[in-house]
């Protein structure tokens, strides 16, 4: 009996060092600033939950997917600019400034919403399974058939969840 005492003791007394030598040391460890801080909080309503932003710095816009629709805010101001709808289970957005075009993946849909940059308003809704940007095969779309930016081959290859693509 009195050697399980002793054991008890000396857990009991190991656990209390332990303890102080771990709080001390939490409070010596100097925290460290990345430089990257809060400046604004910005609310955006709504149900469902959120995904992917993107930032398009020339047009000092920022594109939020949000479940069914994405929210377009004015960068500077962080006022609500523009809403494109429609887009069921929106994930990514790509933007190809040079055209004029936006895109979004739309995964519940299994679409691509291509929309104006401007206006914000959509041209069309493209099928993946049917669409250039999403052809049945595993080989990438000829070089004439899709535009040559780096936002849509991006977009055309993160559409492609289950098979992998070397290019």
């Amino acid at each position: 009996m009195r050697h399980n005492r002793s054991v008890v003791i000396a857990a009991a007394m190991l656990s209390a060092v332990a303890t102080f030598l771990l709080a001390g040391f939490a409070n010596a460890v100097p925290s460290v600033s990345s430089g990257y801080h809060v400046l604004k909080t910005i609310p955006i309503g709504g149900a469902g939950k959120w995904d992917y932003a993107i930032v398009d710095s020339a047009a000092r816009r920022v594109y939020v997917s949000h479940s069914t629709h994405v929210v377009v805010l004015d960068a500077d101001s962080g006022a609500m600019v523009g809403d494109i709808p429609d887009t069921s289970g929106v994930h990514g957005i790509a933007l190809a400034a040079d055209l004029g075009r936006g895109f979004t993946s739309n995964g519940k849909a299994n679409t691509v919403t291509i929309f104006d940059l401007k206006t914000l308003k959509a041209i069309s809704t493209v099928n993946q399974a049917d669409s250039i940007l999403m052809p049945s095969t595993s080989t990438p779309p000829r070089s004439e058939s899709l535009p040559s930016t780096d936002a849509v081959q991006t977009l055309w290859r993160s559409m492609r969840p289950t098979e992998k693509w070397r290019g």
